[in-house]
């Protein structure tokens, strides 16, 4: 999430259990990977070598700050580092880290996905998103609040802010602590629809949604994740102590309208 509040306008929830996914709707949802013709990888982070200052190697990706962010904390350069093959945030109660793909090569509809671990310590979000160019909505959002991990299970927030600033917001419960170890999310957006996916299986479809997500445009905008304090509402209390997240990898599919298995 970028510079918005976090908004119940439409929320539901849902369980992956170790049987499969317990949806909040009855609605049946495709297996990933149901289309054959996935188009080529068009975005591909691995973080197996050093930032040339904030820059990835390829040139595809930057590393953000210093400057105001999220929460109202400060996005700092130092806070995100590349070490042992992972991108590497840190965030406390004043200071956040951030990347996004580069402003001048915009990402439209398509799958995006990472292998990430998120903080630990109460009172951050995880996450990773698509948002449309200029930090506009519409946005596409995957994100995970420290407070609710519980050991044993965990949540993650499934968002999709539309054109108008409409929320359409769901909470998965999975059967593990995303803090604990790394697992693989995704999300496949098109014109009218968006699916998420919980290491490969879907866990939340919305379809029908007004074209262009609410643009009636053809979509364009930036990869990005972010770990931050704020928002204290919903989020809680700041971090009493430095806390970690790590991504292993980003990959995008640019055109894809599922995800690869």
């Amino acid at each position: 999430m970028r510079r918005h509040a976090f908004s119940a306008a439409v929320c539901a929830a849902a369980t992956i259990a170790a049987g499969g996914l317990a949806p909040a709707s009855s609605a049946a949802v495709d297996p990933p990977g149901a289309n054959p013709a996935t188009p080529a990888m068009t975005l591909r982070q691995e973080f197996n070598a050093a930032f040339a200052g904030n820059l990835s190697p390829d040139g595809k990706l930057r590393i953000n700050g210093d400057w105001p962010g999220t929460g109202g904390n400060t996005i700092l350069l130092a806070n995100s580092q590349i070490a042992n093959g992972r991108l590497r945030f840190r965030a406390n109660a004043t200071s956040s880290a951030e990347v996004q793909t580069i402003p001048e090569r915009l990402y439209g509809a398509g799958c995006y996905a990472t292998r990430l671990k998120t903080a630990r310590v109460p009172g951050v979000v995880t996450s990773y998103f698509w948002i449309g160019d200029g930090y506009n909505l519409p946005e596409v959002d995957i994100e995970f609040l420290s407070k609710d991990r519980r050991g044993t299970w965990g949540k993650v927030w499934l968002t999709v802010h539309l054109a108008d600033g409409e929320a359409r917001t769901s909470t998965v419960r999975m059967p593990f602590d995303p803090s604990a170890a790394f697992h693989t999310y995704a999300f496949a957006f098109t014109s009218t629809s968006v699916t998420w996916y919980v290491d490969g299986r879907v866990v939340k479809r919305l379809t029908g949604l007004p074209a262009g997500l609410g643009t009636g445009q053809p979509l364009a905008g930036y990869v990005m994740a972010n770990a931050w304090s704020g928002a204290y509402e919903w989020v809680g209390p700041p971090p009493t102590r430095d806390t970690f997240a790590a991504y292993d990898w980003m990959r995008g599919w640019e055109g894809a309208t599922t995800c690869p298995s």
